[in-house]
């Protein structure tokens, strides 16, 4: 259910925006950002995803930046 998975990643940006944890965040928005393109909502999708790439830079979460990579991709279709 992708209602309900959106809920749960924007609950877990906001608990790791209250830790300050930017590779929480990093997640949290990348998982969100998922989410809404496979759902069509791909303006918001973009926004996030400008977004995780500036934590990107700021958190060094480079193990993340494939799925990154594979959310541009499904962006740009």
């Amino acid at each position: 259910d992708l209602q309900t998975a959106r809920g749960v990643a924007e609950e877990a940006d906001s608990v790791a925006k209250r830790r300050t944890d930017r590779v929480a965040e990093f997640h949290a928005i990348l998982v969100r950002g998922t989410i809404l393109a496979v759902s069509g909502d791909t303006g918001e999708a973009s926004r996030l995803l400008e977004q995780a790439d500036q934590l990107l830079g700021i958190s060094g979460a480079a193990f993340f930046a494939p799925q990154l990579s594979r959310l541009r991709s499904h962006l740009e279709r």
